[in-house]
C-alpha cells in the first residue's frame, strides 16, 4: 500500500473547494438548525410557564371569589338571623336564644391555604384575621347556645315543680302568671350562667368583624 499516493489524494480532496464549501455548508447548517431548536425549546418553556402562571392566577382568583361569597354569606346569615335581636339587648343582659351552626362552617377558606398564599400580604392578612374572629364568634355562639339548653332545662323542670305544688294546693297558675314565673326564672338560671357576659362579647366581637368586613369589601377588587 502506498501511503503517499493515498496522503496526496486526502490532501487534494480536502484542498478541493467544492469539499470545502459542502463541509463549510453542513457546519453552518447545523448551527443554525441547533440556534433554532434552541429558540424553540426556549419559546416552548416560556410558553409553559406563562401557561402554569396563568393557571395559577385563575385558581387563586376563582378561589378568591368563593372565599369572599363564604364571608359575605356567613356575615350576612348571622346578622339577619342571629345579631339581629342580640344587639336590641341591654348591656348585660342574657340571649337566651339557640343558632343552629355546621360542624365544618369555613369549608373554602380551611381547603385554600395555597390561594392565601399567592394573595398580596396585606390582603391575605385581612382574610385570616376575620376568620378567626368569625371563629371565635362561633365558638362563643355554641357556648350561649350550651348555656341556653341548660337554662330552658333547668327552667321548665323548676316551673313544673311550682305548677304542681300550686294545682295541689287547690291554686293552679292562670296562663299569665305561668308566663311571669317562667320568664324569671328563665332569666334567673341565665344570670347565674353568666349568658350576660356572653352576650355582650358576642356585641363586642361581632362590631369588630364587621368593620373587618368592610374593611376586606373595599380592600378587595373580587366582586
Amino acid at each position: 500500500m502506498d501511503f503517499s499516493n493515498i496522503i496526496s489524494g486526502i490532501v487534494k480532496i480536502l484542498s478541493n473547494e467544492t469539499f470545502i464549501a459542502a463541509i463549510t455548508a453542513a457546519i453552518f447548517g447545523a448551527a443554525i438548525a441547533g440556534y433554532f431548536s434552541f429558540l424553540a425549546i426556549k419559546k416552548a418553556h416560556k410558553y409553559n410557564m406563562e401557561k402554569a402562571d396563568l393557571e395559577v392566577r385563575t385558581v387563586t382568583s376563582n378561589t378568591l371569589r368563593l372565599i369572599m361569597i363564604e364571608i359575605k354569606t356567613a356575615w350576612e346569615v348571622y346578622d339577619a338571623e342571629y345579631a339581629k335581636d342580640l344587639n336590641t339587648l341591654a348591656e348585660g343582659e342574657p340571649y337566651i336564644a339557640t343558632f343552629p351552626v355546621g360542624a365544618n362552617t369555613f369549608s373554602l377558606y380551611d381547603s385554600s391555604p395555597s390561594c392565601l398564599a399567592n394573595l398580596p400580604i396585606d390582603l391575605a392578612e385581612k382574610i385570616v384575621l376575620i376568620y378567626m374572629r368569625m371563629k371565635g364568634l362561633i365558638a362563643m355562639i355554641e357556648l350561649n347556645n350550651s348555656d341556653a339548653r341548660q337554662v330552658y332545662s333547668s327552667t321548665e323542670i323548676n316551673v313544673q315543680a311550682i305548677c304542681n305544688e300550686r294545682v295541689a294546693s287547690g291554686r293552679p297558675l292562670t296562663g299569665e302568671e305561668l308566663e311571669k314565673v317562667f320568664n324569671t326564672h328563665l332569666n334567673h338560671e341565665a344570670v347565674r350562667l353568666g349568658m350576660g357576659s356572653t352576650a355582650n362579647g358576642m356585641k363586642l366581637l361581632g362590631a369588630e368583624i364587621k368593620d373587618l368586613y368592610i374593611a376586606l369589601s373595599n380592600s378587595c377588587s373580587i366582586e
